[in-house]
């Protein structure tokens, strides 16, 4: 079967997205838990969104759907099984004050929420914003995950005696330390960013809207219509490239240092790597199997201890940049 997207529809079962438990936990307590988080994934049921959520439109169940079918795409392309996410698994909530951000990707719910009132008005009702939004979050749904296990007497759900071990890149230590969080980021939006002018920009059903957002954001910017407190702290604007393609993409300084670390690892591995793209690939490869192979190429190129000294400063994405800077 397939949809307005031309895009196929399938309805088969998943096993959620966890891929590995770890921690000191027996192997049929693990399988225990995988079933538990798949039950989680396929039912989707959650009385305190009841009063919360609002219904999903036509067309955003089967901009998911596309969604789910190319970022299936990258799955195949880094050599990993498809992995389908049902439209059940967004959840689309109106509140009265502003969350911290539009919305999270949740993996003790299997879920992605989007808070629709922290996205400006000017985009609000956009599937385009909605189209780039949920690509962003499937890439964290879709990315390698495992998780914590914390056995406790007073601990009741699964949510509540698991804690993220890993997702993406992101790593998270027994001590709650993060590192790898900036990284993963920047590597997801640039994801998302290619998509965006890849395929939507030459997509019949988004390109008329991107056009007409190139004209809302140069407009409002200029007569200062739009909440610049709002978009500065959820989008990271980045004004030229922004408007010149009609969308705002996120995490502006993340992919600046992704992209000086990418630049500066090309240019000193030319024999290895045909263009700057390849090296991007280890990168978002990393995403989808868990596996950071690109840290021996960041230790051979500018020696050894480099990695490790990287993962301590991604905590802070200055000190990041700055580090990333001075690589030599």
């Amino acid at each position: 079967m397939r949809g307005e997207f031309g895009q196929t529809i399938e309805n088969e079962p998943e096993k959620s997205s966890i891929k590995k438990i770890v921690g000191d936990v027996e192997k049929e307590k693990k399988e225990e838990i995988k079933k538990e988080f798949a039950k989680i994934f396929n039912e989707q049921k959650f009385e305190c969104l009841k009063k919360k959520e609002i219904e999903k439109t036509a067309e955003q169940i089967e901009t998911i759907k596309f969604i789910n079918d190319e970022t299936n795409k990258l799955l195949e392309k880094y050599g990993l099984p498809k992995f389908n996410i049902s439209s059940d698994n967004v959840h689309i909530l109106e509140e009265k004050d502003y969350k911290p951000e539009a919305g999270w990707y949740m993996p003790y719910y299997q879920s992605v929420f989007l808070y629709i009132n922290r996205i400006p008005k000017e985009f609000r009702n956009s599937n385009l914003s909605f189209a780039n939004f949920i690509f962003h979050k499937f890439i964290h749904f879709k990315s390698f995950q495992s998780i914590r296990y914390l056995e406790s007497q007073k601990r009741k759900t699964i949510a509540d005696k698991t804690d993220r071990a890993q997702t993406g890149l992101r790593f998270q230590k027994k001590s709650g330390d993060v590192i790898f969080d900036n990284l993963n980021e920047g590597i997801t939006e640039e994801l998302t960013k290619k998509f965006h002018k890849d395929i939507l920009e030459k997509h019949p059903l988004f390109s008329k809207k991107i056009e007409e957002n190139k004209k809302i954001l140069k407009e409002t910017e200029a007569e200062g219509k739009i909440d610049k407190s709002i978009i500065d702290d959820v989008y990271d604007i980045e004004e030229a490239e922004g408007m010149n393609h009609g969308m705002i993409y996120m995490y502006l300084q993340q992919r600046k240092v992704l992209n000086n670390l990418i630049e500066k690892l090309y240019s000193k591995n030319t024999d290895k790597f045909e263009n700057k793209e390849e090296v991007f690939d280890l990168f978002a490869k990393s995403v989808f199997t868990g596996k950071l192979n690109w840290g021996k190429l960041v230790n051979r190129t500018f020696g050894k201890g480099t990695f490790k000294k990287l993962a301590q400063v991604d905590e802070n994405v200055d000190k990041l940049e700055k580090f990333v800077s001075n690589l030599k």
